[in-house]
């Protein structure tokens, strides 16, 4: 697993409105736009990595019913 200390360079274009939305957000909260969209992509990231618990979790559980 990657160290959540290390950083890598993240970029790409986006749809127009997709920024203007963000910028008006992050103006609004008075934090960088660079900030809100890490908080963004990191909430997805936490979520996606709760799902994957809760997916191990119950195969695990059907390995074991299984009697694999």
């Amino acid at each position: 697993m990657a160290n959540p200390t290390d950083s890598v360079e993240l970029r790409g274009q986006a749809p127009r409105l997709t920024a203007d939305v963000l910028d008006a957000i992050s103006a609004r909260r008075r934090i960088g736009r660079w900030e809100l969209v890490l908080e963004i992509l990191n909430g997805y990231v936490d979520e996606r990595m709760q799902e994957a618990v809760a997916i191990t979790r119950v195969a695990r559980g059907n390995e074991v019913e299984g009697g694999k």
